[in-house]
């Protein structure tokens, strides 16, 4: 299994948070993903929402199955692991940097 994902940390002497262009609220967090993955197109197989927690399930424009969960601090997405089912290399079909 594979898996992309985006956190948030903070700095140890303060407690600050430290921020990224990768980081924000779940317009950030898809803008930087298509950034990577423009030609993104993926069909919901199912929305999961829990506590500070929303989780996507769906078919990418590979194919693959992908569980894409946001963990929020108030509005920022402070974690999101996306895992992908299969062996593939590359499932998201991303661009190299």
């Amino acid at each position: 299994m594979t898996s992309s994902h985006l956190t948030r940390g903070r700095t140890a002497a303060r407690g600050q948070r430290r921020r990224s262009p990768r980081q924000g609220g779940p317009a950030d967090y898809w803008s930087e993903g298509l950034r990577h993955i423009p030609d993104l197109r993926f069909e919901v197989v199912g929305v999961y929402v829990g506590l500070h927690t929303l989780m996507i399930n769906y078919r990418n424009q590979k194919g693959g199955l992908v569980n894409e969960a946001m963990t929020f601090d108030g509005t920022l997405v402070i974690q999101g692991p996306g895992p992908y089912l299969g062996t593939d290399a590359n499932p998201a079909g991303a661009t190299p940097r």
